[in-house]
């Protein structure tokens, strides 16, 4: 149990901003509309709360917006991310979807100096903070460069794999009958996660194949999966907080991203399709 509670992170400055909710056994964040806007500020301070109690306090360099992605989609090496996925989904699926595990966040507004230099307050905070509240998803006697700089470390070099794989587009001839569209709801904004349809799923691939995704000129590999979708269409699942990422830097939750089967193993998003 944590020493200091909820109240105290609003003393210091943390404010409510969304809570965590749980969909077929997949987990995404909700942000309050006239909060959305923290979740684009750097160096911030964020925390998962549970009724009173603080379960979990971490730091972000990059934004809540691109952090969270790790937290709805773990990599395989990313246990802190794992661990937390978990956790959020335990208490909700026991029965605390009515208490909600909120999410509040702060972000230093006044920028720290001496002699010129620039203090960050977020990071100088984030080891006093999980000290004192000793929020249970922490664990026993870590402090916070054990967990969030790690992970944003593993994050920032899987994102690195998108900028060193690129694609000469210019050989590509989209075709009407290949083009699908990508609504950018919660799962595909949130998570990466992307179904093509049935409009042209024949052009695709079978099960357990590999696939690239192409995100205008750059690629990852993924992996066809055809057992998620009780139709058996196609979705792709695997290796996707990068395309999530990608969504959330160049369009905004709820825009249509035009898409194209260019084979049997690769598809393409375009930013601007013409």
């Amino acid at each position: 149990m944590s020493l200091l509670n909820k109240e105290k992170l609003e003393e210091i400055g943390f404010e409510k901003i969304g809570h965590w909710t749980l969909v077929n056994d997949v987990i995404n964040y909700v942000i309050n509309d006239d909060k959305k806007p923290l979740t684009e500020v750097g160096n911030a301070l964020y925390s998962f709360v549970c009724g009173d109690e603080v379960k979990y306090i971490g730091k972000t360099t990059r934004g809540i917006s691109k952090r969270f992605v790790g937290y709805v989609n773990p990599g395989d090496s990313q246990s802190t991310n794992i661990k937390c996925n978990k956790k959020i989904r335990e208490l909700l699926s026991n029965g605390n979807n009515h208490t909600k595990v909120q999410i509040w966040v702060y972000t230093p507004t006044i920028p720290l100096q001496i002699s010129g230099f620039y203090i960050n307050l977020a990071a100088g905070l984030e080891d006093s903070l999980i000290d004192k509240f000793k929020p249970e998803w922490n664990g026993k006697n870590k402090i916070a460069n054990d967990l969030s700089d790690n992970v944003e470390l593993i994050d920032e070099q899987e994102e690195s794999v998108l900028n060193n794989q690129t694609v000469n587009t210019n050989e590509f001839t989209p075709l009407e009958q290949s083009r699908f569209t990508i609504n950018l709801g919660i799962a595909a904004f949130n998570q990466g996660l992307i179904n093509p349809g049935v409009g042209v799923d024949n052009q695709l691939g079978e099960h357990g194949k590999t696939i690239k995704v192409i995100l205008e000129d750059k690629y990852i590999l993924s992996t066809i999966n055809r057992t998620a979708n009780p139709n058996h269409t196609v979705r792709i699942q695997v290796n996707i907080a990068v395309i999530a990422s990608w969504f959330q830097e160049n369009f905004n939750f709820g825009d249509i991203v035009t898409a194209y089967v260019i084979d049997r193993h690769t598809i393409w998003l375009r930013l601007n399709p013409q």
